[in-house]
C-alpha cells in the first residue's frame, strides 16, 4: 500500500510477485511414504559432478518450498492527494485501489502481464479521480468480464491494451490511432455487451470503431465515435454526439436516436446509415447529417443538413421530414423514401429531369425548393402540394412533361400504360375544342364569300 496524504506518487516502478508454497516428494519411495509431513524431515543438497548443478535429495519425507511467481496479482492501493503513476514491469499487476483524492492525474502501466481487479468487494471503486486518467497494457488484458474494473474518471480515460477490456464507469472515453474492437467475443452471435456507461466516447483517428459484423455493442445514454468505420449497436435510447466516419457510420438504437444539444453534435461521414426501433430526431431537434449518402430506418424520421443530400433508401412507418440549405437527390433506385407523410424543405432543387427522386408515399407530401426545380415520382399516386395554383401546375409539368419531352418517350405507370396527368388531359381537350372552333369558323366563313359570289 502507497499513501502520499500530500503530493504525488510518480514514476513508481513495482514488480508485484507472490512466494508460493510447494509440497514435494520422493516419487521413487512415494508408497512408502507416511501420509502426513513427519515432526523431522532430513534432506540434502549435493552436487552433481557431472553436470555441475545441485541437486536437492529427499529421504521418505515430504518438504515444501516456496517459488517466487512474478505472475500472481498482489493487490496494489495507492491514494494521493495529487498525481499517481505506477509501472508493473513484469507478470500481472493486481489493482485493488488507485484514487487521487484531489483529482490529479492517474497513469498506470503493465509491462508484461495483465492488469486485474482483486477489489475483494464486488462492487469496490478500483480508480477514482476527477481528473484524467490512463491505463495502459502492453502484452494482455484489462480486467475479466467476470471482474471489470470500476473507474469514476471526472476527466479522459484513455486506454491501451493488446487484448480486452473491461470496464464499468459513469463515462467512458476512449482516444486510439489504432482501431476499437469489441472487449467481448468477437463473435457474430454473441449477445453481451463491451461497454456500459451513460456517456460514452470512442474515437479511433486510424482505424474502425467496431466492423459490419461485429458492432461495438453499448448500453449508453450517450454516444460520440470517430473512425474509419463505425459501427455501434446500443441497446436503449441513443443521443447522438459528434459521430465521424471516413467510410460508414453505422448506429442502430433498440430505442430512439435523438441529436444532441452541442454545436458539433452531427454525423459526419461518407456513408450515413441510422436504424431504430423508435423514431430517429424529432421536428423540434432533427438528426443534423452532413454525408455523401445516408440511410434511415425508423417510425418517423427528422434529419437537417446543410449541404446536399442523397437517399440512399429512408423507411419510415409515418413521417419523414427533411430539411436542408442543399438540394435533396436519390441514387436512382426505386422506392427511395417510403413513409405515410413526407415533408422535404430545400434550399436548393428536389431530383432532377434524367433522376427524379423516386418515394412511396400513403399521405400527404409537401415539397418547397429554393430553386424552382421540383422532379419527383411517387410509385403510390398522386401527391398532394400546399403551394398555390400556378405553383401546382409547374410542379406538375416539371414533374411529368419535361422528362417525358427531355426522353421522348411517355412516362410509364406501374400498368405500362400511357401515364396522362389530369393537367395534360385538360390541355388536350381546350385543343381540340379550339380547333373544332377554328374549323367551324373557317366553313362559315366561306360559305359567306360563296353566298356573296352568288349574288353577284
Amino acid at each position: 500500500m502507497f499513501r502520499a496524504l500530500t503530493g504525488s506518487i510518480r514514476d513508481l516502478t513495482i514488480d508485484q510477485r507472490d512466494w508460493v508454497e510447494h509440497t514435494v516428494v520422493d516419487v521413487e519411495k512415494l508408497q512408502q511414504s507416511p501420509t502426513t509431513m513427519p515432526d523431522s524431515g532430513s534432506w540434502s543438497i549435493t552436487r552433481n559432478a557431472l553436470t555441475g548443478l545441485l541437486e536437492m535429495n529427499f529421504d521418505i519425507d515430504f518438504t515444501t518450498i516456496s517459488v517466487d511467481d512474478h505472475n500472481l496479482a498482489t493487490a496494489l492501493t495507492a491514494i494521493a492527494a495529487d498525481d499517481i503513476s505506477i509501472n508493473e514491469v513484469q507478470g500481472n499487476l493486481g489493482l485493488e485501489k488507485a484514487e487521487s483524492t484531489q483529482g490529479g492525474n492517474i497513469d498506470l502501466a503493465v509491462i508484461d502481464g495483465n492488469l486485474l481487479d482483486v477489489n475483494a468487494s464486488p462492487d469496490g471503486r478500483n480508480l477514482s479521480t476527477s481528473g484524467n486518467a490512463s491505463i495502459t497494457v502492453q502484452a494482455g488484458t484489462i480486467a475479466t468480464a467476470e471482474a471489470p474494473l470500476d473507474v469514476e474518471v471526472g476527466g479522459i480515460l484513455t486506454t491501451r491494451s493488446l487484448g480486452s477490456t473491461w470496464l464499468t464507469t459513469e463515462a467512458i472515453v476512449i482516444h486510439t490511432v489504432g482501431g476499437i474492437a469489441p472487449t467481448g467475443s468477437t463473435a457474430p452471435e454473441w449477445n453481451g455487451l463491451d461497454f456500459i456507461a451513460p456517456n460514452l466516447v470512442l474515437n479511433s483517428t486510424d482505424g474502425d470503431t467496431g466492423t459490419s459484423y461485429r458492432p461495438i455493442e453499448t448500453m449508453a445514454d450517450r454516444i460520440s465515435a470517430m473512425g474509419r468505420n463505425v459501427y455501434i449497436h446500443n441497446h436503449t435510447d441513443t443521443e447522438l454526439g459528434q459521430i465521424v466516419a471516413t467510410e460508414t457510420a453505422s448506429i442502430v438504437s433498440e430505442g430512439n436516436i435523438t441529436a444532441g444539444r452541442g454545436e458539433d453534435d452531427k454525423i459526419l461521414a461518407d456513408n450515413a446509415e441510422l436504424r431504430a426501433e423508435g423514431n430517429i430526431g424529432s421536428t423540434e431537434a432533427p438528426i443534423r447529417i452532413e454525408t455523401g449518402e445516408v440511410s434511415a430506418w425508423g417510425r418517423s424520421i427528422y434529419l437537417q443538413s446543410e449541404g446536399d443530400v442523397v437517399v440512399d433508401i429512408i423507411v419510415a412507418d409515418k413521417e419523414v421530414f427533411i430539411r436542408t440549405n442543399g438540394s435533396v437527390t436519390d441514387k436512382g433506385t426505386s422506392d427511395a423514401i417510403i413513409a405515410e407523410t413526407l415533408t422535404i424543405l430545400a434550399g436548393g432543387y428536389i431530383g432532377t429531369w434524367n433522376n427524379p427522386l423516386n418515394i412511396r408515399v400513403w399521405g400527404k407530401v409537401d415539397l418547397s425548393a429554393g430553386l424552382p426545380w421540383i422532379y419527383v415520382i411517387n410509385s403510390y399516386g398522386r401527391h398532394e402540394s400546399t403551394q398555390p395554383k400556378w405553383k401546382k401546375l409547374e410542379e406538375v409539368l416539371q414533374i411529368e412533361l419535361k422528362p417525358a419531352i427531355v426522353d421522348k418517350e411517355p412516362i410509364q405507370n406501374e400498368q405500362g400504360k400511357d401515364d396522362m396527368s389530369q393537367p395534360m388531359q385538360g390541355l388536350l381537350l381546350l385543343l381540340l375544342l379550339a380547333m373544332i372552333l377554328w374549323l367551324f369558323w373557317l366553313l362559315w366563313r366561306r360559305r359567306k364569300e360563296e353566298e356573296a359570289t352568288d349574288t353577284q
